[in-house]
């Protein structure tokens, strides 16, 4: 049992690092220098009608992916959530962070998989990994016309892996972490956009 504990929590570690640095690129990262913009990227996408709207449709439809039982056999499913997760994006930005949450995405159904491959006979492994409190309660902290911060005071990464024998479940680890301390900003703000009267979450 030990020897399974430190397998699932090593990989699982590693799939929470994974999702962090791929949310902190995506919120922090400044945008490249000489990126190509093609029509579909100038174009609108969901974003919200105010900034609050488009900071807690991306983490509940982040949540949403994330329990998707589709992701860990379907490249379709993945490209799709990547997808609608990058439309929360502002529009120059949306085929960079598409790929990043691509990739993120990919990352973690492969390690969901992998780890399933090592259950012991008659043991299930149960992940759970999104971010609480649901709904999401995102604050605005600055405003202006264009540009606004946002903030998720109460939010937090939570992971639990749990093993499943004979209709008995065993949580063989659980942490919690605060969002704002994991993206790194002094702040844990969540700078947003807004482009053609909608709202969109932005990496400057």
């Amino acid at each position: 049992m030990r020897k399974a504990f430190a397998q699932h929590t090593g990989a699982y570690r590693r799939v929470c690092r994974l999702l962090v640095c791929v949310l902190a690129l995506s919120l922090l990262a400044g945008c490249t220098t000489g990126t190509v913009v093609t029509l579909e990227e100038q174009l609108p996408g969901a974003g919200g009608v105010v900034p609050e709207v488009a900071v807690e449709g991306f983490f509940a439809d982040l949540n949403e992916a994330l329990a998707d039982r589709r992701l860990l056999a379907s490249d379709s499913a993945r490209a799709r959530w990547a997808e609608q997760l990058a439309g929360y994006f502002a529009p120059v930005e949306r085929q960079r962070q598409r790929a990043a949450l691509g990739r993120m995405l990919d990352e973690f159904a492969a390690s969901v998989r992998q780890e399933a491959q090592k259950a012991a006979p008659g043991e299930q492994i149960q992940v759970v990994l999104e971010v609480r409190p649901q709904p999401i309660d995102a604050r605005i902290v600055a405003r202006q016309e264009v540009r606004a911060l946002a903030q998720l005071p109460d939010a937090a990464l939570y992971v639990q892996i749990a093993s499943l024998r004979e209709g008995r479940q065993e949580v063989t680890y659980r942490q919690s972490e605060p969002l704002a301390r994991l993206l790194g900003r002094p702040d844990g703000s969540i700078p947003l956009v807004r482009v053609d009267g909608r709202w969109f979450l932005s990496s400057t």
